[in-house]
């Protein structure tokens, strides 16, 4: 019998389009509902988001800041499980025994504090979503952190509940880019973290934790979920364009973005403009990645990698805060992760 609660953080702004189906996706799971909490937490929504969240068996809460970020603290503020879920309304779990797989890592591991799968997209998605299946993230974070993979090489596998598990401890020197969309934490592991009073992203909630000693983490190319993050590519320049421009400028001061630093931060990023910006190097290596994988959704790669670079150097330079930024990028000690 399934033995721990799930607390689920679903922070909203007119999600309408999404939530419902979201919200299916976890009342559907072959898992006891008195072990599920839903804790909406709305930014002010102006469309049907609050019906539908209410038409459902959710908690739900205001976020007067507005952003997604904030609306995670005031979910753990307000959670009681044991396990804490960080979900957005575009994601959806895959598979009705999703929460009983995790649920079993969890009892198979007793220092575990963080499970994550595989982010995927669904029928009905854009084609675009088949690339963003292929990365995981985006083109910039694909590029600079490949940790994962050097992790998993060596990471123990474990068959749980019919899911394969890989479980490694993470060294915070060797950072990894885990946020939300469907991340599993226990939750007295990160609880006291979330509960700041600075932003503070989703990818520095898991490097926060590492850095206390939780440092056992696992990973799922079996436990997936469903992210319909964008719809199209226009779409996705769009939300680099409001991240870059209205969340990190103006919270870069509170950071902790270490996936990104350390390492050659200098080298990687100057390797980075030369391989997005001159086609030749990312359309050689996609049309290596198309063979490889057989699959022809890496030739977006070229494309999305130059328009990522562009949108921000464009955006670095028009404005103030941006050229700012970049001078103290630049000045960052070579090879050395940012200590706050």
């Amino acid at each position: 019998m399934p033995q721990l609660k799930f607390s689920i953080s679903l922070p909203v702004y007119n999600s309408g389009k999404y939530l419902e189906s979201c919200l299916k996706s976890i009342y559907e799971q072959d898992y006891p509902k008195e072990l599920i909490e839903i804790l909406v937490v709305d930014g002010g929504s102006s469309d049907d988001t609050l019906e539908i969240a209410k038409a459902y068996n959710t908690r739900v809460f205001p976020n007067p800041k507005r952003l997604g970020e904030y609306g995670m603290q005031v979910a753990v503020q307000n959670a009681s499980g044991d396990l804490l879920i960080l979900f957005a309304a575009d994601n959806g779990l895959a598979g009705r025994d999703w929460l009983k797989k995790a649920e079993a890592a969890f009892l198979g591991y007793k220092d575990l504090s963080c499970v994550w799968g595989k982010m995927i997209a669904s029928d009905n998605d854009p084609v675009i979503m088949r690339y963003y299946e292929l990365i995981q993230s985006e083109p910039l974070a694909h590029f600079l952190n490949k940790n994962l993979n050097a992790y998993l090489k060596k990471a123990e596998t474990k068959i749980i509940c019919g899911a394969e598990f890989k479980v490694f401890n993470v060294d915070p020197e060797k950072p990894l880019c885990w946020g939300a969309n469907g991340i599993v934490y226990r939750l007295k592991d990160v609880k006291s973290i979330f509960l700041s009073e600075k932003y503070i992203g989703d990818n520095e909630i898991f490097q926060y934790m590492v850095e206390k000693g939780s440092s056992q983490v696992a990973y799922s190319f079996s436990l997936n979920i469903y992210h319909h993050t964008v719809s199209s590519i226009g779409h996705w320049v769009s939300k680099w364009k409001r991240n870059y421009t209205q969340i990190f400028l103006k919270t870069r001061g509170q950071r902790r973005i270490d996936w990104f630093y350390c390492g050659n931060f200098r080298l990687k990023m100057a390797l980075w403009l030369a391989y997005s910006l001159v086609p030749v190097f990312s359309i050689v290596h996609s049309i290596y990645l198309s063979a490889r994988d057989k699959n022809i959704y890496w030739m977006y790669h070229p494309l999305m990698c130059f328009l990522q670079t562009v949108t921000y150097l464009y955006w670095t330079i028009i404005l103030p805060e941006g050229r700012k930024a970049l001078a103290e990028h630049i000045l960052n000690k070579h090879g050395q992760c940012i200590k706050k």
